[in-house]
């Protein structure tokens, strides 16, 4: 065997690999345990207690990054955690109470002692997805162990949606509201010319008072003229004491009226002043129809302004939310989901279906784990799980997939009797 204490260039070939055996020593609550797997799926039987997950998972812990408190069987000194795959390769893992080593010996027996828990770790053992946590979390758990498990953080995005989804709900609140209102535009009442009609009349009288003067002219004007005939009538003889009435009133025959003196008059009225008093009362009315008509037709306006403002902001947040969701939907496609998952704001979907014992059947609910898993597996295709709840057929139909997918299980099972750990293997 050469052994290299400086960090070689593993595995050139990046075939994929199985657990072939695992040995543990002196390891928690194991004394001496040894499976031969030779790279096919297997069910491990003990009591509580027994060391069970300590055989099948303590080495693939400590490489992904967990360092239990205890590690050496109490009353023992020193103990191993190796495992053989079946590309002939090996991983070793000694330790004592307050030291630890780690080695990795290739098909060629060639032995790597430094840098090993960086060099193998993730290309070996990939990332860590526990499936019975999975299983047994809550919606919104199951969520984050996939947003974890695909690298991605949906939370920013989640906090967005939330908040403008709430905006939204509250802005359709607000325009249902305003809609409810259903205010009608106000039938048009036109203004009346109150000012035209006061000038008119403003006109009229001042005809009127010109007419009156022309009258009062007139009627001084024949007063003039029938004082000159009364003085015509006086003569300088001996009856120039008297009046000579009979030809005084004669001669007032003969002077015009006062129609006739009016009859020239240019200035012709269209309305009198009664019925243009009249039209300014029914003008004034109209006006307070027109004012009210114009405080409606604002009110109108300004709830038309609201509700298009709103229906505005409405279509504005769905907008966004939809561009929330396409990011979303984006960021999620480029993180290699399988197909049959989808992730929605409500929960993980598995063929359309929530990952609930109502909706789909046990088998499908730890094959669904399963393939989530399988996306962050490293070289060596081998997953655990603990199949407590698992009858022989919901069993048999996983074992059929991981088959089919070319993967090795290692799957738990308690011994009711409290018995020690056995195992056997799941023939194809």
């Amino acid at each position: 065997m050469v052994e290299l204490t400086t960090k070689p260039l593993i595995d050139t070939q990046d075939k994929m690999t199985k657990v072939k055996s695992i040995t543990v020593r002196n390891f928690k609550a194991v004394s001496d345990q040894e499976l031969s797997l030779n790279g096919a799926s297997a069910i491990i039987t003990a009591g509580n207690n027994k060391g069970k997950t300590s055989v099948l998972r303590g080495l693939v812990d400590r490489f992904q990054g967990e360092k239990p408190e205890i590690i050496v069987k109490q009353g023992e000194e020193k103990g191993v955690n190796v495992m053989e795959l079946t590309d002939g390769s090996k991983i070793g893992w000694s330790f004592t109470h307050k030291t630890e080593n780690f080695s990795f010996t290739t098909a060629e027996d060639i032995k790597m002692t430094t840098g090993v828990l960086s060099a193998i770790g993730e290309k070996y053992f990939g990332s860590k997805f526990n499936i019975d946590r999975f299983i047994s979390s809550s919606k919104n758990e199951q969520i984050k162990q996939v947003q974890q498990l695909l690298g991605i953080d949906l939370s920013s995005l989640e906090e967005r949606y939330k908040s403008k989804y709430q905006d939204r709900t509250l802005a359709k609140r607000e325009l249902t509201a305003l809609k409810g209102e259903n205010r009608q535009e106000p039938q048009k009442v036109e203004k009346p010319n109150i000012d035209g009609l006061k000038a008119e009349k403003k006109k009229l009288e001042a005809i009127a008072h010109n007419k009156k003067q022309k009258e009062q002219k007139a009627q001084n004007d024949r007063f003039l003229k029938f004082k000159s005939e009364i003085e015509k009538s006086f003569t300088g003889n001996e009856f120039s004491q008297f009046i000579n009435f009979h030809a005084i009133s004669e001669r007032a025959k003969s002077l015009p009226s006062v129609d006739e003196l009016m009859k020239e008059d240019p200035l012709a009225l269209n309305l009198s002043l009664e019925e243009l008093n009249m039209a300014l009362e029914e003008a004034y009315a109209l006006q307070a129809k027109h004012n009210a008509y114009e405080n409606e037709l604002k009110g109108f306006v300004e709830w038309t302004q609201k509700v298009n403002e709103k229906q505005t902001k409405v279509n504005s947040l769905e907008e966004d939310i939809d561009g929330i969701l396409k990011e979303r939907y984006d960021l999620i496609s480029k993180a290699n989901l399988p197909e049959e998952f989808e992730m929605t704001e409500s929960g993980l979907l598995y063929n359309g279906l929530p990952l609930d014992n109502n909706q789909i059947s046990t088998s499908a609910k730890y094959i669904c784990a399963l393939k989530l898993g399988a996306l962050v597996l490293g070289k060596i295709r081998t997953m655990h799980f603990d199949a407590s709840y698992l009858d022989r057929n919901s069993l048999n139909e996983i074992q059929k997939w991981a088959e089919k997918n070319d993967l090795q299980l290692l799957i738990e099972r308690p011994d009711y009797d409290g018995g020690e750990i056995t195992y056997k293997i799941i023939e194809a």
